[in-house]
């Protein structure tokens, strides 16, 4: 079976909190706690595989949505890979800096997949009796 798994993580643009609808900001409440939880996994996986901590680091999956939605990809058997994707206007610095150290976090990560065999049976069926 091969799942795949495509969300779009983005940062957020600033906010003119003067003018802004309350369901905006809610939202953007909302995104802030996902990629902070999701920086979070991150940081412990690297931590419980070979990042120098010990092997059984507990890894906040739970805290939320996103998270839960990437645990087959990030902490399951499966092969990842994570795009970043990056600006070059002198304007953008500051995110373009922050998405490549996420990336180079992310990139520590260490998942070991194995291909699910199936197991064959045969019956044997010329010995009945």
């Amino acid at each position: 079976m091969v799942r795949r798994c495509l969300p779009k993580v983005a940062g957020l643009p600033a906010f003119d909190l003067a003018g802004a609808e309350a369901l905006s900001v809610a939202e953007g409440k909302c995104i802030s706690t996902s990629l902070l939880t999701l920086g979070n996994v991150i940081t412990a996986l690297t931590h419980a595989h070979g990042g120098g901590g010990h092997a059984h680091t507990h890894v906040p999956f739970r805290d939320s949505a996103l998270t839960q939605l990437l645990k087959q990809s990030l902490g399951g058997n499966c092969k990842t890979t994570v795009v970043a994707c990056v600006s070059a206007a002198d304007a953008d610095i500051k995110e373009a800096l922050s998405t490549l150290r996420f990336a180079a976090r992310a990139k520590r990560v260490r998942v070991h997949a194995r291909v699910n065999a199936a197991v064959e049976v045969t019956i044997d069926r010329s010995n009945s009796v």
